[in-house]
């Protein structure tokens, strides 16, 4: 093993090899990082909601077939190539483990910043649709449109 590798790169390689068991203090890790990457936001929280909207707005021009195909594949792909990303990016880098876990809950933390505006934005919008007048959609009511 090269002396630039990081230490969980050795681990992982290690239980690859068969050099070492799989150790309770591996499961535990794995569990934590598990649950909290399951319940902090991350940045593709954003693309997931916008591929569930876009599928919505599209369900009827799409199969069922490949509809639910596309949801299924975006619910369990999206989010996870984030955290395979992140692990892959964890391991190569040269940084200590310490500097490595700051950097992973500031990305995450950026995430969660991501998620809300895009939430704040969404709201938005749809507060500046509505007619202050009739809280109606505009478009819902053709004459009404003109008078705006």
């Amino acid at each position: 093993m090269s002396s630039k590798e990081t230490p969980e790169l050795k681990r992982l390689k290690g239980l690859i090899k068969g050099e070492r068991k799989l150790e309770p203090e591996d499961l535990a890790l794995f569990g934590v990082g598990a649950a909290v990457a399951t319940l902090a936001p991350s940045p593709t929280d954003v693309i997931y909601f916008y591929v569930e909207r876009w599928l919505d707005d599209h369900r009827n021009q799409i199969s069922p077939t490949r509809y639910w195909g596309l949801k299924a594949a975006n619910y369990y792909f999206t989010d996870s190539a984030w955290h395979f990303l992140l692990l892959a990016w964890i391991l190569a880098s040269k940084k200590p483990v310490d500097e490595k876990a700051e950097i992973y809950f500031s990305l995450v933390g950026a995430g969660a910043v991501v998620a809300v505006l895009f939430d704040f934005i969404h709201e938005e919008t749809k507060k500046r649709r509505a007619s202050p007048l009739t809280g109606l959609q505009r478009g819902s009511i053709p004459d009404l449109e003109v008078a705006l």
